[in-house]
Order: structure tokens, then C-alpha cells, then sequence
């Protein structure tokens, strides 16, 4: 009975300290909101109740109605960013942590301080499209900039859209939604035609972006709730690119890498071709011609293949079948000298091959024999 009531009372008195520990928490992220507003207020931040609402919805695909008050996550594509939006004071945070030591910073230092800076901008840029905060970014901020114009699908500032895409930076660090954010939009994932024809200067981007849809379509619809119709709409815009107005010209499909492209797509993801068809190629023509093309280049390639057999010979005793065409790709499986594999495209100095097991991948040429 008597540990009954102490544990009663110790039940209370943590009680107590969580709700205390909760308060204070509230407390500090209020004081935050308070100062974050009067610094962009003094800094000619005007944002009004109507624009907050429509480039919350028309831009960053957010409903200001949905949110709850205080600090509410930024959602892109099925998953959060290291962003926050404030319904109270009209603006986007960076980061999601409240400030350390807030109680201690003085508000008219605080306008100067980087991380202040940043937030200015950044929310001059996406609701103000303020030119001189623009231009500070796309010179001083690229991390920034790039985050505006991906994450944030912000394209009003040319400049700034150029900038980025010419910056674009190691496909490796990107997360998935910031990877899904350069092709589609946030309001209605529709493609995003504008800020791809730039990024198409980067053909090793644009083969990183297709085969990423291709490879992980299952997760991509599963995580960030995208159709596979919208899926084939973009890897269908997204070999366009390169192919476009060249039905009409003599290319090397050896040598073109718009075309190498298409290649390794329609070989590795046979049933892609099935939904170009349904949907008449989505009206490109140049994708259809190609398509063709490389129908023909197969029918001729197996009838010639019915007469070779392709192994492995490499003086390891194996070879390593790699993911893209260089020796620091990541390996997909060991192959066994002596082990026969289907060469599915032998052009360049690495080819790309299928093994017994159904894996597709590259190999260097010198390593493939045939009898």
C-alpha cells in the first residue's frame, strides 16, 4: 500500500517536470517566432495572408489551411525537408532545431548574424521574388540557391534557375526528394520542362535522373506517392532532350549519348516502350524514330549473336559487373572466368552485359571473349 503511494506521487511529480520541460520548450520556440518576425520585419519583409496562401499552394504545394500553428514540417514529395514553415509569422525556417540560447541574443544584432541572413533571403526570394536577395544568394549561397530552386521549384529568376542548374553539384548527395524534385513539381507532379531543358547541358546528370526513375519506380510510387503514368511521362520528356531534332540527321548510335541512353534504358526496362506506345510517344516524335532505330539494331544484333558465345576470361579468375560504365561504379556481382553472358551492347570501351542470372550491368571489354 505505501509503495503504492509513493509511486503515485512519483507518477505526479514527473508528470509535473514534462508538462514544466514542455512549457518552457513552447515558451522558447514562441520567443523565436517573436524575434524571427520583427527581424524580417525590420528588414522589409511584408509577406500578406493572401500571397503566404497562394505561393504556399501554387509554389511549394503546401496548404496554409492544413497547418497546425508553431513550426509545421515542409512535406516534398512524401517526405520532410530540413525546413519548417510558420503560419504565425508568415515565413520559412531553415533548419528544424530551435535556436540555442536564444534568451541571450540581442534582436538588433541578431539581423547580421549568417544563418538570419540566409532566412531573409530565402524568404525575400520565394515570396517577394526580390531581385537584390536573388542575386546575394546566387553568388554568395549556392547550397541555398539550389535548395530554392529544386526543393522549392522556385523558376521566376532565370539567372538564379541558370545558376543552379550549371551547379548542380554530386548526384550522390542528393536525397531522394530533392532527386524527384528536379523533375517534378510540388503542386501537381507535373514535369518540369523548364529547369530540365537547363540541367540537360549535364548529359551524365540526365542518365543519373532517368535511370533513377527507372530502377526505383516501385519506391518512388510507394514513399513519395507518384502515378507510374506520371513516372513514364518524365523518362519519356527526359530522353527527348537529347534526341530531339535529330531523326533528321546522321547520328553514331555508337557514339551518341542521348542515343546510348535510350539503349540502355529499352534494354534494361524492356516494358518502358509499352507505355510510350499507349500514350503515342506523348506526341516526340524524335522519340518514336529512335525507337525504331533501335528495334532494327537489336533484330540484326541477335541474329548475329545466334552465331557467337560470350564468356568471362580475366587472369583474377573473375570480373567485377558494374552498375554504370567505370571502375568506380558500384559492383553488382562477381563473375567467374570461364562463366558465358549475353552482350547486350558492345559499344565503347564498356559493354554492357546480361549474366546467366538475369543481372544487367557493365564489364570492360578487354574481359569478354567469344568463341
Amino acid at each position: 500500500m505505501t509503495l503504492s503511494k509513493y509511486t503515485y506521487i512519483l507518477l505526479i511529480l514527473l508528470n509535473i517536470s514534462c508538462q514544466g520541460q514542455g512549457d518552457k520548450k513552447n515558451n522558447i520556440k514562441k520567443k523565436e517566432i517573436e524575434m524571427f518576425t520583427n527581424v524580417l520585419s525590420k528588414s522589409n519583409y511584408k509577406n500578406t495572408e493572401e500571397n503566404f496562401e497562394k505561393v504556399n499552394k501554387d509554389i511549394i504545394g503546401v496548404d496554409t489551411h492544413d497547418l497546425k500553428g508553431g513550426y509545421d514540417d515542409i512535406n516534398i514529395l512524401g517526405e520532410s525537408i530540413d525546413y519548417k514553415i510558420c503560419k504565425e509569422g508568415r515565413y520559412i525556417k531553415i533548419g528544424e532545431d530551435i535556436l540555442p540560447d536564444i534568451d541571450n541574443i540581442k534582436e538588433d544584432k541578431f539581423i547580421s548574424y549568417p544563418y538570419m541572413k540566409s532566412l531573409i533571403n530565402l524568404n525575400k526570394i520565394i515570396y517577394l521574388n526580390d531581385v537584390a536577395s536573388t542575386s546575394i544568394t546566387g553568388i554568395k549561397d549556392i547550397d541555398l540557391a539550389r535548395d530554392i530552386v529544386v526543393l522549392f521549384n522556385y523558376e521566376k529568376n532565370e539567372s538564379l534557375l541558370k545558376k543552379v542548374c550549371d551547379n548542380i553539384g554530386d548526384w550522390d548527395d542528393f536525397s531522394n526528394n530533392f532527386k524527384l524534385s528536379m523533375v517534378f513539381y510540388n503542386k501537381d507532379h507535373t514535369v518540369r520542362r523548364k529547369s530540365l531543358k537547363y540541367l540537360s547541358k549535364n548529359q551524365e546528370l540526365i542518365y543519373h535522373i532517368t535511370f533513377y526513375l527507372a530502377d526505383n519506380r516501385r519506391d518512388i510510387i510507394k514513399v513519395n506517392k507518384l502515378s507510374t503514368e506520371k513516372i513514364d511521362e518524365a523518362i519519356a520528356y527526359l530522353l527527348n532532350l537529347g534526341l530531339d531534332a535529330k531523326s533528321n540527321t546522321d547520328i553514331d548510335t555508337d557514339s551518341d549519348m542521348a542515343y546510348r541512353l535510350l539503349n540502355n534504358i529499352l534494354i534494361s526496362h524492356p516494358n518502358t516502350t509499352t507505355s510510350f506506345e499507349k500514350n503515342n510517344y506523348y506526341g516526340y516524335e524524335d522519340l518514336r524514330f529512335f525507337v525504331k532505330v533501335f528495334r532494327t539494331t537489336q533484330e540484326n544484333n541477335d541474329q548475329l549473336s545466334e552465331t557467337k558465345v560470350y564468356y568471362i576470361q580475366d587472369p583474377d579468375g573473375f570480373t567485377n559487373l558494374r552498375k554504370d560504365k567505370n571502375s568506380n561504379s558500384d559492383i553488382i556481382q562477381k563473375i567467374k572466368s570461364g562463366e558465358k553472358i549475353d552482350v547486350l551492347d558492345d559499344s565503347g570501351n564498356w559493354w554492357f552485359i546480361q549474366t546467366k542470372s538475369g543481372s544487367k550491368g557493365y564489364v570492360y571489354k578487354t574481359k569478354v571473349k567469344t568463341e
